[in-house]
C-alpha cells in the first residue's frame, strides 16, 4: 500500500494539473486509508473526490459508494441523510440501468438495512 500511496502522490506531484486522474486517485487514496482502517483520513480523500467531481462532471468515479458505505459502517447517523442524497443523485445521473440497479442495491439498501433502526427508515 506504502508503494501505491507514493505512485499517487508522484501523479499529484508530476502532474498538477491533470484533472481528469485527480478524482480517481483521490478515491485510490480514499481506498488505501480505508484499508489501513484510517476511516477519518479515508473519508477525507472520498469527500475530496466527490467534490472534485462536482467540479469535473465529466470525471465520475465510485467514490459516493465508498463514502456512502463507510459512513454506514462506522454509523455516522448524522451523516445519512447526505450520503442518501448523494447515492440518489447518482442513481438519477447514471447513463446505464445496471449501473442504477447496483448503486441502488450497493448503497441505498445497505443504508437502508444498518441505519433502519436508528433513522426509522
Amino acid at each position: 500500500m506504502d508503494v501505491a500511496e507514493s505512485l499517487i502522490q508522484k501523479l499529484f506531484d508530476d502532474y498538477p494539473e491533470d484533472q481528469f486522474q485527480k478524482s480517481s486517485a483521490l478515491k485510490l487514496l480514499g481506498e488505501i486509508y480505508q484499508y489501513r482502517k484510517a476511516y477519518d483520513k479515508s473519508l477525507e480523500f472520498y469527500k475530496m473526490a466527490l467534490d472534485h467531481e462536482k467540479k469535473y462532471p465529466q470525471v465520475i468515479t465510485e467514490a459516493y459508494l465508498r463514502y456512502a458505505e463507510l459512513i454506514v459502517k462506522l454509523r455516522m447517523h448524522e451523516q445519512y441523510d447526505f450520503v442518501r442524497e448523494i447515492v440518489l443523485k447518482r442513481i438519477k445521473h447514471s447513463s446505464f440501468p445496471i449501473e442504477k440497479y447496483k448503486a441502488f442495491f450497493d448503497a441505498v439498501n445497505h443504508i437502508r438495512l444498518h441505519g433502519q433502526k436508528e433513522r426509522g427508515w
